[in-house]
């Protein structure tokens, strides 16, 4: 029992691991945009790739929570935290954080359509209705 433990440690260690690499990786690899969000005294910077898809690192000042879509939002030590857009995701999104009186302050900003060339392969099963697609990602 004891040595399961150890390797669910251990492959959780791992994990944590090729995410913080592949995040360094990705910064890279992105169009890097800054947003500054402005909320009476606290301030917000946001730097990554504001589109369907992307990922955007956060850094808040002082110690506030922080919501994003509704969803608290982990925040480390140093106020950094990670948001990301789905493939699908929709061209406004929000941010929220709870001032000193604890009120939440919203701020909205918007996010980049990208645009995804589909091929269709006709002949293959349908599972639960659907047919496959292959999705492609437009450069």
């Amino acid at each position: 029992m004891k040595s399961n433990f150890s390797i669910k440690k251990f492959l959780n260690h791992m994990v944590f691991i090729l995410i913080i690499i592949s995040f360094t990786a990705i910064k890279h690899s992105f169009a890097d945009e800054k947003l500054v969000l402005e909320f009476n005294n606290i301030v917000i910077k946001l730097q990554g790739n504001f589109t369907q898809g992307g990922l955007v690192k956060g850094n808040v000042s002082s110690n506030r929570q922080v919501k994003f879509e509704n969803r608290n939002v982990l925040i480390n030590s140093n106020g950094n935290f990670v948001i990301g857009f789905g493939r699908d995701y929709e061209e406004i999104a929000s941010l929220e954080v709870k001032d000193s009186n604890k009120k939440w302050i919203k701020k909205v900003f918007s996010i980049k359509k990208r645009v995804y060339d589909t091929q269709s392969i006709n002949g293959l099963e349908k599972k639960n209705g659907y047919s496959t697609r292959i999705i492609l990602q437009k450069n």
